[in-house]
């Protein structure tokens, strides 16, 4: 099971609550009870912090569990970081019953993130409005989201763009 609420405390229940619910009012829910994050967004440990029509931010402190040997911020978890968030942005535009799953998510590193310092990475994702048809067409339609991964100084670090196709009907 994937999207909002899967591995979530509650499992089923809390998926169908959220289900019912407008996109954007599930992520907003998501801001005020972080608990409800699927169980992969809370072991990599970001939060999500700000929430608006086809607009999310998320922070990480990377710490250990994060590192490479050389105590970079591995690529891996950038990644997720911002496949997570270009998810949620979409997610935010979408009608109640309706899902985001990523087709494609494409990176271009500009630096490495490096530990220590306390030095929090901000993610930044903004998605498109999807087209009239999204919900209930029995084929997805695609949706294009960019992340933007900056370090503790707003150095952009990762520029991500994904394409996101949006899901109707019960999940799999």
């Amino acid at each position: 099971m994937t999207g909002p609420g899967a591995g979530a405390p509650g499992g089923d229940e809390a998926l169908l609550r959220l289900r019912s619910m407008d996109g954007l009012a599930v992520v907003r829910r998501l801001l005020e009870e972080p608990a409800e994050l699927a169980a992969a967004s809370r072991a990599l440990g970001y939060r999500l912090v700000t929430a608006g029509p086809g607009r999310v931010t998320l922070r990480l402190v990377p710490g250990a569990v994060h590192l490479t040997q050389t105590r970079i911020v591995h690529g891996g978890v950038t990644a997720a970081l911002c496949d997570s968030a270009c998810g949620y942005a979409v997610q935010t535009l979408l009608p109640p019953g309706a899902y985001p799953v990523t087709r494609e998510l494409r990176l271009r590193y500009r630096a490495p993130a490096y530990a220590g310092g306390g030095g929090t990475l901000t993610c930044v994702a903004t998605a498109s409005p999807p087209d009239e048809e999204a919900a209930g067409c029995p084929s997805p339609s695609l949706v294009k989201a960019v992340a933007v991964v900056s370090g503790p100084e707003g150095t952009r670090l990762v520029r991500a763009r994904a394409t996101v196709a949006i899901r109707a009907g019960p999940l799999p």
